[in-house]
């Protein structure tokens, strides 16, 4: 593997792994170049021959925000050898789709109960369960009935996007 990393005199050189002066930078997974192949970032200083050892990676999820990279020639600062490396990434986050939740704080819990006892007098009265199939299907239609009267008598509300989900009244108090 090759590193840029020793600096000497303002120039930076293309050393070996196996060098005391190195910093190493192990790319695992799945990496694209995103600047152009035959981009010259590096003109030579005694030859003054253009060259491409520098390299522009990411990885494979980042590469779709890449909107543009290339090499800035006039931006280039004094006494260096090698040019800048612009590259401009499409940042923006994906809006967060606000569900609606169950607001407990306002439900009549008085009406909930009669709901949920007149939902469960439905389903055959307890009774010593001997098989899994019989555990599961209890099970079932204990969860469904106190699922429907959930859904049935607790109000839902929909979050505010300023709401600070981690805000209780009693930090107001306070």
């Amino acid at each position: 593997m090759l590193v840029n990393k020793k600096l000497l005199k303002n120039n930076w050189h293309i050393i070996t792994i196996k060098s005391p002066n190195v910093m190493a930078v192990e790319l695992v997974g799945d990496f694209g170049k995103v600047l152009p192949p035959g981009t010259a970032t590096l003109e030579a200083s005694n030859t003054r021959n253009l060259t491409h050892p520098d390299n522009t990676f990411c990885s494979m999820q980042m590469e779709q925000m890449v909107t543009q990279c290339n090499v800035k020639l006039q931006l280039r600062p004094v006494i260096t050898d090698h040019f800048p490396i612009i590259t401009v990434l499409d940042l923006e986050p994906e809006r967060a789709i606000s569900t609606p939740k169950h607001n407990y704080w306002e439900t009549d819990w008085k009406k909930f109960r009669e709901h949920l006892s007149d939902k469960l007098s439905a389903i055959p009265p307890p009774a010593e369960l001997t098989t899994r199939t019989l555990f599961e299907q209890a099970l079932a239609a204990l969860t469904s009935r106190i699922t429907e009267t959930v859904e049935a008598k607790i109000p839902k509300t929909n979050p505010s996007p300023y709401a600070k989900c981690w805000w209780s009244k009693e930090l107001d108090a306070e």
